[in-house]
């Protein structure tokens, strides 16, 4: 097994968060993984032997990915894509809300 382990700090609310996680998530699906929420502040992916946990707190964003044995070759491709989509929903959350007219 390969392990992956990102933090990424944030300023969002964890409302802002959540959704910009959740927007994210949705292309789970292309991957052949299934995201499902246990908790508001906790998101389980799993599918296709690759299971992973992405945990919402006040100032931190974590991703923390299980790979099989075969895909600890491309786990630094892996690992980048994984920063850049939680860099993307970090830098989404904390983007000011649009004012309301």
């Amino acid at each position: 097994m390969a392990h992956i382990d990102l933090t990424r700090a944030h300023s969002a609310t964890p409302e802002r968060l959540r959704e910009a996680v959740q927007r994210i998530a949705v292309d789970a699906d292309l991957y052949g993984l299934f995201a499902q929420w246990k908790t508001p502040d906790l998101l389980l992916l799993q599918g296709k032997g690759v299971a992973a946990r992405v945990v919402l707190e006040a100032e931190i964003l974590t991703v923390s990915v299980t790979l099989p044995w075969l895909f600890r070759l491309v786990k630094g491709v892996i690992a980048e894509e994984v920063a850049s989509k939680m860099q993307t929903a970090v830098a989404e959350a904390e983007q000011a809300p649009p004012e309301a007219a």
